[in-house]
């Protein structure tokens, strides 16, 4: 999947993958274009998992 941040126009490459015992997610988020993006993709990611932590999906354990 990909998506674009509203101030910088690049795209930025996202993916999700389930771990296979389904206890765990792997988060990647990429630039495709250019070397920094002010952190948006830190804040997608960020967003992701706090929506996750809200609907009670996941737990507040995270590793950077």
């Amino acid at each position: 999947m990909s998506f674009h941040s509203d101030v910088l126009r690049p795209p930025d490459y996202f993916e999700v993958l389930i771990s296979p015992d389904l206890c765990s997610l792997n988060v990647r988020s990429q630039s495709l274009v250019g070397l920094y993006d002010l952190g948006f993709k830190r804040r997608r990611v960020g967003r992701l998992r706090h929506n996750l932590v809200e609907h009670g999906v996941a737990t507040g354990n995270t590793v950077l």
